[in-house]
């Protein structure tokens, strides 16, 4: 009966992320924005750009080459006036994830450390001590997280975090420090990360209709400086991922280390990036405001944490964004690294 009951909760969490990529506005097909994994296999947690065959035009290599979709950022990071740091680092990953799922060696010592943290997070939610019913995993599933779940509530700890699916009304759509107090599930999370001072993002995709088909808002501490922002938003966050006319909202609550840095790499500008982008996509607006959120991610290769521009092309006639990713640093040389 277990079996069959965490066989029902992997597919739906599977439906679900899936169905918050799904219905969005774009040119050409948009590759699906989380990890890929077994059937079998639950939820890691939130990748941050949309998979895509990679490319090499102006000697670096692009990632979301293929895709360009409506996509509008209520804050971006990055604009014209932007200055960057000279070079971006690269951080090593402690827990990677590959097709089959953790490319790591999981211990009984890592089990209890998941289950710790599930209790300690439970009880802050719940305010008071009570016994867990952890399932424990089939040998046929992963063993890189524990979980709890009761009626309309699923929360999966793994190493760097939790992931948490709960009914859409139980999260608001418009996040702000007032709703987060008034949310048990977000005021819980800001607590246990230790999230002083929230600072709150959310990017929105559209639909061929010009509707909102899905939303993602990203709760984390407030930096000083753009690249203290930008690993705020890597290393300790939580993340709302949303499809609209879905019945269930995704919450991840991560805490990835990125204490080993790997090395730093020249930053590619803003301005060549753009440049390499529409000499791939001549449909974005060739006039209008360009801006940019950076981030990091593992899509590229999983053991490495690799810098990333979401560019934005607004188009100055519609007010429509258009979004594409972009690397950046020079994929080449950070490979030759790997090699030397």
């Amino acid at each position: 009966m277990r079996k069959i009951l965490r066989s029902v909760v992997c597919i739906s969490l599977a439906l679900l992320l899936t169905a918050c990529t799904a219905g969005v506005s774009h040119q050409k097909s948009e590759p699906p924005d989380k990890v890929q994994q077994s059937a079998t296999t639950v939820p890691k947690g939130d990748q941050d750009l949309p998979k895509a065959p990679l490319s090499q035009p102006a000697s670096q290599q692009m990632i979301g080459a293929d895709s360009v979709y409506n996509r509008s950022v209520e804050k971006p990071m990055v604009d014209k006036n932007t200055v960057l740091p000279e070079n971006m680092p690269v951080f090593c990953n402690a827990y990677p994830y590959g097709h089959g799922g953790p490319m790591f060696e999981i211990t009984q010592s890592d089990r209890l450390k998941m289950e710790d943290q599930l209790s300690e997070f439970m009880v802050m939610l719940r305010g008071q001590t009570f016994d867990l019913e952890v399932i424990e995993p089939d040998p046929e599933f992963t063993q890189d997280n524990v979980i709890y779940e009761e009626e309309n509530f699923s929360i999966y700890s793994f190493l760097d975090g939790f992931s948490v699916m709960l009914p859409w009304e139980q999260i608001p759509e418009q996040v702000t420090a007032e709703t987060i107090q008034a949310t048990p599930l977000l005021q819980t999370a800001v607590d246990y990360l230790g999230i002083e001072s929230p600072e709150i993002s959310r990017v929105d995709q559209y639909q061929q209709d010009g509707a909102v088909g899905s939303y993602e808002i990203v709760i984390a501490n407030h930096g000083e400086n753009l690249m203290q922002t930008v690993l705020n938003r890597t290393s300790c966050y939580i993340k709302i991922t949303h499809s609209t006319g879905s019945e269930n909202t995704l919450v991840f609550i991560h805490h990835k280390d990125l204490s080993e840095e790997y090395q730093s790499f020249p930053t590619v500008s803003l301005e060549d990036a753009v440049t390499a982008a529409r000499a791939i996509h001549s449909e974005l607006p060739a006039d209008g405001m360009v801006t940019a959120d950076i981030f990091y991610t593992t899509t590229i290769n999983p053991e490495y944490y690799i810098p990333c521009y979401q560019l934005y092309f607004t188009d100055a006639s519609t007010g429509v964004s258009q979004s594409v990713g972009l690397t950046m640093i020079d994929l080449a040389e950070f490979e030759a690294s790997l090699e030397s």
